[in-house]
């Protein structure tokens, strides 16, 4: 899967259960070169605001903070193309928009395109990027 390099994260944060919240986020930074890394795990920890719950089991955690982790671990994994469905979808306002902020600026600034789905349109708006909506089967451009 990772040869495939598109960064997947399912709204419900799906992580590795028997690996600490270090270990799954390290999982797919292992496997990148040096030169293809283009977040260190440190910055990435310190944005999401999981630093506290490093040594922690999914198991322990509350639907926020596997959604965060899951995030970091997805981003860490370099990927050519972020896929992200619903991924802030557990977290409340003041969580959200720094994450927001970094989420609009990795298209530009890392050169990944992002696809981003959503029921919550503010998030779209504060992404500023280009929204289709899907209605009935088809979609069209918003």
């Amino acid at each position: 899967p990772h040869l495939r390099q598109v960064g997947l994260m399912w709204q419900d944060g799906q992580l590795f259960p028997h690996l600490s919240v270090r270990e799954n986020l390290l999982y797919g930074y292992k496997l990148q070169t040096e030169e293809k890394r283009r977040f260190t795990p440190e910055s990435v920890i310190e944005l999401l605001e999981i630093g506290n719950l490093l040594d922690q089991q999914p198991r322990h955690l509350s639907g926020g903070e596997r959604q965060r982790v899951a995030l970091g671990r997805t981003l860490l994994a370099m990927p050519r193309l972020l896929l992200l469905d619903e991924p802030l979808n557990a977290l409340n306002h003041s969580l959200k928009q720094p994450i927001l902020q970094f989420l609009k600026q990795v298209p530009e600034r890392f050169n990944i395109p992002l696809v981003y789905i959503t029921h919550q349109m503010d998030e779209t708006k504060t992404l500023g990027a280009e929204t289709w909506m899907c209605e009935d089967g088809k979609l069209f451009q918003v």
